[in-house]
């Protein structure tokens, strides 16, 4: 297993199960007393980002790692908000994503990764520890936290949404 095996599919995978779920969602907001705008809005409390803004930090957690990784420029956070801005920003990352070669990790693993955040802490790491320390979690917590937010607001989402793409695998009984 390399690091291009461990992240580009699972992106790309959970980045097409988030589209499915905010589908859902915008038609179960059709079909009740919220709008698309509110539940864009939505938040899990008061501290926290809202729903367009973890699907916005979620592209960008997919975003970040790959750049991180073959040493380009991290991109900015994407500044795009309303319904279909947002579709388009998932598409945009799953196909950037499908375009990063099988190789472009090669080494990385090993390469010294230095994040400077904006309170001016900062945290150095191997590529590696980088993916599993930091990249993984930021990228399935703003993930997660969008999944709850459409949850926590009524979405009939379950497990099936969130892991969709694992029902490839599903076998009949025997």
């Amino acid at each position: 297993m390399n690091l291009h095996s461990m992240i580009i599919p699972a992106y790309m995978n959970a980045l097409g199960n988030l589209s499915g779920e905010v589908a859902k969602a915008v038609g179960w907001a059709g079909d009740s007393d919220i709008s698309v705008d509110a539940l864009l809005k939505a938040k899990l409390a008061p501290d926290m980002f809202p729903l367009e803004t973890q699907i916005r930090f979620t592209c960008h957690q997919a975003r970040e790692v790959v750049a991180r990784l073959t040493d380009e420029p991290v991109p900015e956070i994407p500044q795009v908000s309303g319904l279909d801005a947002l579709n388009a920003l998932i598409d945009r990352t799953v196909g950037e994503l499908a375009a990063v070669p099988a190789d472009a990790f090669d080494g990385a693993e090993g390469r010294q990764v230095r994040l400077d955040l904006p309170n001016e802490m900062v945290f150095e790491m191997t590529g590696f520890e980088y993916v599993r320390d930091w990249a993984q979690p930021q990228f399935h917590f703003h993930r997660m936290t969008a999944y709850a937010i459409m949850r926590h607001l009524g979405v009939p989402l379950g497990k099936a949404d969130y892991v969709a793409h694992a029902l490839k695998y599903l076998k009949s009984p025997v």
